[in-house]
């Protein structure tokens, strides 16, 4: 998100700079438009699952995608937007990058936040390698590591007797 942040606001600043579609032909235009339009409906319908399900499966991860969505949305439909109105009104043309550099910085503000709340207030140790790398394979002394190497080794024990029985009433069948 922070990285989507950053390009929206760098995206905005070039938009800007370069003015208004003077130059852009008409099917280029139509083409925004329409691209655009399905844009809206695609991340909309995005949006709206995954916040549904990010609230059945209390997934803040989830969530969080549903938000990165939810932008997309947005700057789907001040796209479509601007390009409707500057078509009509060509002094309109400052709106799409107005908006998209709102959106930019508002999703630099969550990404951060997120960060924080990760790092600082629930103490998830994200600038650890260990956490982003499998920990228990890279820390095998680790408590869960020792239960799944215990299941791991009841689940083999519990394969050979089985196999055992199966021979045993194998031959029993034969005799």
């Amino acid at each position: 998100m922070l990285i989507s942040g950053c390009l929206t606001v760098a995206g905005a600043a070039t938009d800007f700079n370069r003015g208004g579609l003077e130059g852009v032909g008409e099917s280029q235009v139509t083409l925004l438009i329409g691209l655009s339009f399905v844009s809206i409906i695609i991340f909309g319908v995005l949006t709206v699952f995954k916040l549904h399900f990010s609230t059945k499966l209390n997934s803040p991860s989830l969530h969080l995608d549903g938000f990165c969505s939810f932008i997309g949305m947005v700057l789907s439909f001040s796209l479509f937007m601007a390009t409707v109105l500057e078509v009509a009104e060509p002094a309109t043309w400052w709106f799409d990058p107005f908006l998209a550099f709102i959106v930019g910085a508002l999703s630099i503000l969550v990404a951060f936040r997120s960060l924080y709340n990760s790092a600082c207030i629930r103490k998830t140790p994200i600038w650890s390698i260990y956490w982003w790398m499998n920990y228990e394979r890279l820390n095998p002394s680790a408590p869960s590591s020792r239960a799944s190497s215990r299941i791991s080794e009841n689940s083999e024990t519990i394969g050979t007797e089985m196999k055992e029985t199966t021979r045993s009433s194998s031959a029993r069948e034969i005799l």
